[in-house]
């Protein structure tokens, strides 16, 4: 089993993990709506009801024991020969260190259990694609996290001293979820807000705001070209509460709302 504190041995481990969670998760909305594939559905379902409960407690063994059922669940829905053993193979090899770093790197278990929400629905819904970035999403919200406790612990991480690039790298995964720059600038960049957006706006010709308003609403047009979704779930997807909000800005930013875009009128802003 490799060393838990030496990055270099389990960060392929984990990149491995998401390649095949992402398979997984993509061949099973290609079967889930087969009655061959009922029973394995119905388990999925059932794994989540358990997992978003022991979520709810906070019960972190009893969470690890629901998530490691639920990703099965998706295998076992996916049915392709010879994943479920890889898969098990990978995973084996992760399970301590998960557990051992669960609690540290996830006080709120509830965020993790929304995500396995999104990722399930696409799978049940039919939805390839975003099944698949739904769990690509999550296994690198996971795998940042871990990255950020062994940063944290003292470990040498791409990156570590640029403040840019770890806003940057932080915002990629988390786009979704309301960040606020001053928490952004002392907790991750570790500068002053205001140095922070001056970073931004050398780099990028505007701010933070701006910066992850853009990187939403891009994710936003992925999807819509892309997946099935209902619009409502993508804009809530990429962090829009409010739908009506979001059509503004993605019009502003596409030239044209998101049901118009979906279908094909993919006009550049004035």
């Amino acid at each position: 089993m490799p060393d838990s504190h030496q990055p270099e041995l389990w960060t392929p481990l984990c990149e491995l993990r998401a390649e095949l969670d992402a398979f997984a998760a993509r061949h099973a909305a290609g079967r889930a709506h087969l009655p061959a594939a009922q029973a394995a559905r119905q388990r999925l379902e059932q794994a989540l009801k358990r997992l978003e409960r022991s979520a709810a407690k906070g019960v972190v063994n009893a969470f690890h024991e629901a998530d490691w059922e639920l990703h099965r669940a998706i295998l076992a829905v996916a049915s392709v020969c010879g994943l479920t053993a890889a898969w098990e193979a990978v995973a084996q090899e992760q399970r301590a260190f998960s557990r051992t770093t669960l609690a540290a790197c996830w006080p709120d278990l509830q965020v993790l259990a929304e995500e396995h929400h999104f990722l399930v629905e696409a799978i049940l819904s039919g939805d390839a694609y975003a099944a698949e970035d739904s769990a690509r999403a999550h296994l690198d919200a996971v795998w940042y996290r871990l990255a950020e406790a062994e940063r944290i612990q003292g470990v040498a991480l791409n990156n570590h001293n640029d403040p840019l690039q770890q806003a940057v790298a932080y915002l990629a995964i988390h786009y979704p979820r309301p960040v606020r720059l001053e928490w952004l600038a002392q907790e991750i960049a570790q500068v002053s807000p205001g140095h922070l957006t001056r970073l931004f706006r050398d780099q990028y010709g505007h701010g933070f705001a701006a910066y992850l308003q853009e990187l939403r609403l891009n994710k936003a047009a992925d999807l819509l070209c892309h997946s099935g979704q209902a619009i409502g779930r993508i804009a809530k997807r990429v962090g829009y509460a409010d739908l009506s909000r979001f059509g503004q800005h993605f019009k502003r930013r596409f030239g044209t709302n998101p049901r118009t875009y979906r279908n094909g009128d993919r006009r550049s802003p004035a």
